[in-house]
């Protein structure tokens, strides 16, 4: 098991998208979304988050960084991420942080690790860009989108509420 592993560390590489990754990027997404909507169908419908064009735009723009978990030209997993900054006021500190948009793992490719190493690729290029932290939403029904995220180190910053009607 562990040789099997190494082999898989050995041949994945953790990169910024690029077009060519769009295809597998968009299979990604509507696996997750698939997920959120089997869950709340009240609020979220079948289909993509992004369309191909969008995710193309979003791959251009150096404020919404894309890496990709790559092994042989197949894309494993992804993190959209959004550079933010908020300017001090009466009640903030100025600071940078990056928020996690969106981040999947192909499902053949999950307990692979792959999450974990996307996650440390996440934090580098957090830090690398000037960020304080990293922040996310997680769905209150995705239990094991939460425990991979406080495996990772992540603790809860807020907590929304809803009163459906």
């Amino acid at each position: 098991m562990i040789k099997l592993q190494n082999t898989l560390e050995a041949y994945m590489n953790i990169r910024f998208a690029q077009n060519k990754d769009i295809t597998d990027i968009l299979k990604l997404l509507e696996q997750v979304n698939l997920i959120h909507h089997q869950a709340r169908p009240d609020i979220l419908k079948e289909g993509t988050k992004y369309t191909r064009d969008e995710v193309a735009t979003i791959i251009e723009n150096p404020q919404r960084p894309i890496l990709v978990a790559v092994e042989n030209n197949h894309v494993l997993g992804y993190m959209f991420g959004v550079l933010k900054e908020t300017e001090e006021d009466n009640i903030l500190v100025a600071e940078k942080s990056l928020y996690i948009d969106d981040i999947c793992i192909d499902q053949d490719a999950r307990g692979k690790h792959v999450g974990q190493k996307l996650y440390q690729a996440t934090k580098e290029l957090a830090a690398d860009t000037g960020c304080r932290r990293i922040t996310l939403n997680v769905w209150a029904f995705n239990e094991s989108a939460k425990s991979f995220y406080e495996k990772m180190g992540m603790q809860t910053f807020k907590t929304t509420l809803e009163d459906i009607l």
